[in-house]
């Protein structure tokens, strides 16, 4: 018998990582993402001080980015990135431990969200100034972290009463999938089976199988993949880890399984990723 689980979101309960800052910086846009299909399973908060950048959605309806005004995009919204040379846009993603991302992307209606409230886009505003003027990793993860709380605090704010409480009401069907979600992010870097996740559920395989598929859009197997591939993305942040290491550390064991995923992703390969990386740091 396996060890006693605990219950998904008890009532009133209040959660440290509430809101989990993944990146934030100011830089250059890349030219690889030009036009390029992107998706996250983050949320992302985007700001272009200097204006110029687009996001086109499938249905080739445009979203301007400007200075003015925030643009949140949620979890698993497909989208194009567009825009002139040396375009520059400050950003903050994040995650929602306690939210699986297709409820997300339900909360916002399956759209792009616009925030202009003067005291959240001010926050904004300078955290862009402070981590273009090079403000230290620490107070930068800190300020993106407040950014991040009053961004999805003012986006509450604005979202209808039923699709607000998606992500509130830990009562919702969300909640039914957390212990699975956090069975996950925790143990990345070993074998997941699809059987640990419906005994973290307290249910059969098949069924948690079933409420992957209705709550995420995805089955156990492709969300454990996806997840694996973010948490190399942000490893390989850091110059000193080996690729062979990035790719143990989050599960895929060798550099070249980790290379062929990673391509799918995001279009180049790691080596290429962590060079950009390395690249816009030192801009």
């Amino acid at each position: 018998m396996g060890p006693r689980l605990r219950p998904a979101l008890p009532p009133g309960r209040l959660y440290a990582q509430s809101v989990r800052v993944i990146a934030a910086d100011q830089r250059q846009v890349w030219a690889g993402l030009q036009d390029r299909p992107t998706s996250h399973a983050f949320w992302a908060m985007y700001l272009a001080p200097a204006g110029g950048l687009r996001f086109v959605r499938e249905d080739g309806s445009e979203h301007a980015v400007g200075a003015t005004c925030i643009t949140i995009i949620p979890p698993y919204l497909s989208f194009r990135h567009r825009f002139p040379d040396g375009c520059r846009h400050a950003y903050v993603l994040f995650d929602l431990p306690h939210v699986p991302p297709q409820v997300g992307l339900s909360a916002c209606g399956g759209t792009i969200c616009e925030i202009d409230e003067p005291a959240v886009v001010g926050a904004m505003q300078a955290f862009s100034r402070d981590a273009e003027a090079g403000l230290p990793r620490l107070e930068r993860a800190l300020r993106a972290q407040l950014v991040a709380c009053q961004g999805l605090l003012a986006l509450l704010r604005a979202l209808p009463a039923a699709r607000r409480n998606l992500i509130l009401d830990p009562t919702t069907s969300a909640g039914r999938l957390q212990p699975a979600i956090d069975w996950i992010d925790s143990h990345l870097d070993q074998p997941i089976a699809v059987a640990d996740l419906a005994r973290a559920v307290g249910c059969g395989e098949d069924h948690c199988g079933r409420l992957f598929r209705t709550i995420l859009g995805h089955s156990p197997v492709d969300y454990i993949i996806q997840r694996r591939i973010d948490r190399a993305g942000l490893l390989l942040a850091d110059q000193h880890l080996g690729l062979d290491a990035v790719a143990r550390a989050c599960g895929l064991g060798t550099r070249r399984y980790l290379g062929r995923l990673f391509r799918r992703s995001f279009g180049v390969s790691p080596s290429v990723y962590r060079k950009r990386l390395a690249a816009t740091d030192a801009a």
